[in-house]
């Protein structure tokens, strides 16, 4: 299920690894959110595993009840991802990429789930800028923001730096393009659900899907809000929102949430036996690295 309600300000994650074919017994990230499709909870400390859905292995429920109740939402997205799942594992089969160091494909698309959810800051600022500068009006319903990566050998799994953008633009809606348009189609029901959530809110600008292509061999989609207050006043070129973007994504400099003081702190992630561990970095830190730093983040340098 698309992330909607990801933490911003998870500072450990767990390493990825494949898991394909039938008996596989869930299709994404260990780091995902665990909570119900449904009711929004979240799984308590202590409480067992919540259900998940046998059929796109990505959806978790409280109960039996719950994945009834939600199927109307449920269904297109769950036969969609039921075929992309086994597409995968025929692509995982026959990839010419493993003999170039990559991990497999599903490997990749997991490492890629982690990857837009420590970025989602950067990306939603990049979006901000976008959406501000655009010439068109934006709807999911017609439009959505394609993004061109490729998976960075040298980055070792690190999934704050596993990723180069490539190119990152806005597209109509076609079904011409018929696997990000069955996807797309699939993905309508819940961002309609979404967008009734918020669409009152008089700070609500948008809500993008983003198409994630990586490697010209797979499609992974989800989903990003864009609210008034994204748009950051330290910009001084909106039209730069995608070369803005790629140097986040190219140094793996993550911006995680300071409750104590409302602040985006910038850092990078660090190997940890099995784990991925955020260590928080000054931008002055950051920049003696030779790192540069964006014009968007308003950040704590102490």
């Amino acid at each position: 299920m698309p992330e909607f309600r990801a933490s911003s300000q998870r500072t450990v994650f767990k390493v990825n690894t494949a898991a394909t074919g039938p008996g596989a017994k869930i299709m994404i990230s260990k780091n995902t959110p665990e909570g119900c499709a449904y009711c929004q909870a979240d799984r308590k400390l202590g409480d067992p595993p919540l259900f998940l859905c046998n059929g796109c292995k990505s959806a978790r429920f409280c109960n039996k009840e719950h994945q009834v109740a939600f199927w109307p939402l449920h269904k297109a997205f769950c036969k969609q991802q039921q075929r992309s799942n086994k597409a995968l594992e025929t692509l995982n089969h026959h990839s010419s990429f493993h003999t170039c160091g990559k991990p497999p494909i599903q490997e990749r698309r997991l490492i890629l789930q982690d990857w837009n959810t420590l970025h989602r800051y950067s990306i939603v600022k990049a979006l901000a800028s976008a959406l501000h500068v655009s010439d068109q009006p934006f709807h999911w319903k017609t439009h959505h923001v394609f993004f061109e990566l490729s998976y960075r050998v040298e980055s070792d799994g690190n999934p704050s730096s596993a990723f180069i953008l490539d190119k990152a633009y806005f597209k109509e809606n076609s079904p011409a393009e018929k696997a990000v348009a069955y996807a797309l189609q699939a993905f309508h029901p819940l961002l309609e659900n979404e967008e009734k959530k918020w669409i009152k809110d008089p700070k609500f600008v948008a809500l993008v899907p983003c198409v994630f292509g990586f490697d010209h061999e797979f499609i992974w989609l989800t989903a990003h809000y864009v609210y008034k207050n994204d748009l950051s006043p330290k910009v001084v070129n909106h039209e730069r929102w995608m070369e803005d973007l790629k140097a986040p994504l190219l140094y793996g400099v993550v911006y995680r949430s300071v409750p104590k003081n409302s602040m985006w702190v910038s850092g990078i992630m660090n190997k940890e036996d099995a784990k991925w561990v955020w260590e928080k970095k000054t931008t002055s830190q950051l920049q003696a690295k030779g790192i540069p730093i964006v014009q968007w983040p308003v950040c704590s340098d102490s």
